[in-house]
C-alpha cells in the first residue's frame, strides 16, 4: 500500500472544520516516527535554505540548523544536502514528520503515493548530480515555511 490521504471539506464535516489526515506506510522500510515543532526565524539576507537527502528510517536528517531536535546525536553526521534555493526573510513555524504536516496559521499538507512519472532520478550521496533536487519531503516543509494559504503552497512546490 502507499501513502493514502483523506480530506474532509467544512461542509462535509459535523463540527463544519475542514480536516486533512495522512498515512506514511513506508513501504518495507522503518519510519521516523518523530513529531517536530520546526520554529519560525528571522533569516538575514543572501540566506540559503539547504535541500536534503532525507533518510528512510531514524534519523529521517540531522541538521541543528532546522530545529533543535534535528541536532547531531553521539556519532550522527550532518545530513548530506543536494542543493540550496534563496531563503526568505520570515519563515513559519510548522509541524514536521517525514513530509510537513501543518503550519502556525493553519495550513495542512497530506501527501499521497501515486504513480506520476519524473523526468529525471533523484540527487542522492552516491549521484548528487540528479535532476530532482527537490522532493516531496523538502517541498512540502517549504511550503509550510513560506504559505499561509493553500494556493500559496501550490504555486510554491510548483
Amino acid at each position: 500500500l502507499g501513502c493514502t490521504i483523506v480530506a474532509v471539506g467544512k461542509d462535509a464535516s459535523s463540527s463544519g472544520s475542514p480536516m486533512v489526515c495522512h498515512t506514511d506506510d513506508s513501504g518495507p522500510d522503518a519510519t521516523d516516527i518523530r513529531l517536530i515543532r520546526v520554529p519560525a526565524k528571522k533569516w538575514p539576507e543572501g540566506s540559503v535554505r539547504k535541500l536534503y537527502h532525507w533518510m528512510d528510517g531514524y534519523p529521517r536528517v540531522v541538521d541543528g540548523d532546522l530545529a533543535p531536535e534535528y541536532a547531531p546525536l553521539k556519532g550522527q553526521k550532518v545530513s548530506f544536502t543536494v542543493g540550496e534555493v534563496p531563503q526568505v526573510p520570515e519563515t513559519y513555524a510548522y509541524w514536521d514528520m517525514d513530509y510537513g504536516v501543518q503550519n502556525e496559521v493553519g495550513l495542512s499538507i497530506g501527501e499521497s503515493t501515486c504513480t506520476a512519472k519524473t523526468v529525471g532520478w533523484p540527487a542522492t550521496p552516491d549521484k548528487p548530480f540528479g535532476y530532482n533536487k527537490a522532493g516531496i519531503e523538502d517541498l512540502s516543509k517549504i511550503a509550510l515555511e513560506r504559505c499561509a494559504t493553500a494556493r500559496c503552497a501550490v504555486q510554491t512546490m510548483g
